[in-house]
């Protein structure tokens, strides 16, 4: 026995600190948890007042009451309906409840153009999907790309029938230059 793994034995290894998160229960009081207790169906969001992001159960959110801006013009309006087209087999909300979501956002062209974005890429690997499962999982993928860091995107997302090499390619695609594979 090496006196390294001697002195390990007899007085206990040092564990490894825990990295800890944010997390926003359901009373509204921020917590921190163990990274490793993240779990699907968690995003990361800002809270007001509140410097950084914070991790959140999505079925806890609730839309935002006031409406923040006007109708938009025709421009904006055509690319929220390419959004809604792309996305209608997995999010079933007409284009009149996608506009008002978005007059809702405090920064509407902002997440008009992610979302834009993102329906651009689930085209590119969705369009000549044949399986709703497969298609599914591409917006899967998607979705917890703008929910979650690069970091850790892998920790909340759960796949079904999309390999993990598959998803990666998604991943890619959306994250671009900043993501690097490899997370857990």
């Amino acid at each position: 026995m090496r006196f390294g793994d001697w002195l390990k034995r007899l007085f206990g290894g040092r564990r490894p600190a825990t990295e800890m998160v944010s997390f926003l229960d359901a009373s509204g009081r921020v917590l921190q948890i163990p990274l490793s207790e993240l779990r699907p169906g968690m995003i990361q969001i800002q809270v007001k007042g509140r410097a950084g992001l914070v991790w959140v159960r999505a079925d806890q959110l609730k839309a935002g009451s006031e409406i923040r801006h006007p109708p938009f013009d025709e421009g904006a309006r055509a690319y929220i309906r390419r959004i809604q087209e792309a996305f209608a087999e997995h999010r079933p909300l007409s284009f009149e409840e996608w506009e008002d979501g978005f007059r809702r956002d405090a920064n509407a062209e902002e997440e008009i153009a992610i979302w834009s974005y993102a329906a651009d890429v689930y085209r590119a690997f969705a369009d000549n999907e044949v399986s709703p499962e497969r298609r599914r999982d591409i917006y899967r993928v998607i979705v917890t790309c703008l929910t979650a860091s690069p970091d850790t995107v892998w920790r909340v997302l759960k796949l079904e029938v999309l390999s993990r090499p598959e998803a990666e390619e998604v991943v890619k695609r959306v994250y671009g230059k900043h993501y690097r594979s490899g997370a857990p």
